[in-house]
């Protein structure tokens, strides 16, 4: 893609040929599925941002032969642009690629320039201005794209999943490393308070979404679908460990049916997010004779397959006994490996960067 990027800008004088909205429009599609998978695997990025901006694109005209076609083969007085997208999703598109210029930043800054040799003062600066990046993203939306936990109008389902990779962002951002969860106070932290406030709000987007399943179901939702449940997934593990909740809390349990309801269902499309209950319907389906806060959790990789092949996935969960669960709450890990959980170890003072 970088090579064909080069050679249209320079074959169409810079981004004035003919050709020109087209192959801006194919190149950020690529751009955006290169972060999506960037952040799903864990590797760097492949596209960069350059010179174009998508807010740029020209509008590209019909054929002459358009209209006559729509009469003859549609109907006689068929508008032109009967067929288009609608503003609103053109718009969606338009700041999803917005939000995915800014996940690159977040993996080149914070990521990518993660080692022990890094300046923690750098790394805070870094992460900080990621964050005011995404908030700056969230508050500038337009109205029709705009959600709120308060909204009670009916939203579209590509608004509902907009928002669901806004607080995915959120989560892969403020995460903390797994070996940070003993400190004491670190579920009062605000980073930690923030990858609650977005669980809970994905976990709304979810049951708003299920609402109209008829319609829009899991399956038509893209792969970052996948990794939105797999965040929310590793974030329900992490408030259960830190917080030391029962397995049969409404807070773990409910939030876990929802999102194997959620998993099941773009499965059928994402066959990657079978792994995410696999390993789940693994754990219920094995108990452990040990204390499950002690348990020493199976090394699971949610990219890397290593997954039991012999457990029914299909199997039923109604009337699990949650408390016998041989899933040790650091399992989250098999969720979100270390290579977006930033590591403050290097931090002189043990502490934790404030955003």
């Amino acid at each position: 893609m970088c090579l064909y990027r080069e050679y249209f800008l320079r074959d169409f004088d810079a981004g004035t040929g003919p050709y020109y909205s087209d192959l801006l429009i194919t190149y950020w599609a690529a751009f955006v599925a290169d972060k999506q998978l960037s952040l799903y695997f864990g590797r760097p990025p492949a596209l960069y941002p350059g010179e174009s901006d998508v807010h740029d694109t020209v509008r590209i005209p019909y054929p002459p032969e358009w209209k006559s076609l729509l009469n003859k083969y549609i109907m006689p007085g068929t508008s032109e642009t009967a067929y288009e997208d609608g503003l609103t999703l053109v718009a969606s598109w338009v700041h999803q690629i917005e939000l995915c210029k800014i996940l690159h930043g977040m993996i080149t800054k914070v990521f990518e320039n993660r080692n022990l040799n890094t300046d923690p003062t750098i790394l805070a600066t870094s992460i900080r201005e990621v964050d005011v990046a995404l908030t700056k993203w969230l508050k500038n939306l337009p109205a029709k794209l705009q959600w709120t936990k308060w909204s009670v109008a009916d939203v579209p389902p590509f608004v509902l999943h907009l928002h669901m990779q806004y607080h995915t962002a959120m989560i892969i951002l403020h995460r903390p490393p797994r070996a940070a969860f003993k400190e004491p106070g670190i579920g009062e932290t605000e980073d930690v308070q923030i990858c609650y406030e977005s669980l809970d709000i994905i976990m709304k987007l979810l049951r708003m979404h299920s609402n109209n399943l008829q319609n829009y179901p899991y399956r038509h939702l893209p792969i970052t679908f996948v990794h939105t449940l797999a965040s929310a997934a590793s974030i329900i593990l992490m408030r259960r460990y830190i917080k030391g909740s029962s397995w049969k809390e409404p807070i773990v349990s409910r939030a876990l049916d929802q999102i194997l309801e959620a998993v099941n269902g773009v499965s059928l499309t994402w066959t990657c997010a079978n792994q995410i209950r696999d390993v789940i319907t693994s754990a219920i389906k094995k108990p452990s004779a040990e204390d499950p806060q002690n348990a020493s959790p199976k090394d699971f990789d949610l990219m890397a397959g290593l997954i039991d092949p012999g457990v029914d996935s299909t199997a039923s969960l109604d009337g699990v006994d949650w408390d016998s669960l041989a899933m040790n709450d650091t399992d989250f890990e098999i969720f979100m490996g270390n290579d977006f959980a930033v590591d403050f170890s290097t931090c002189s003072d043990g502490s934790f960067p404030q955003i």
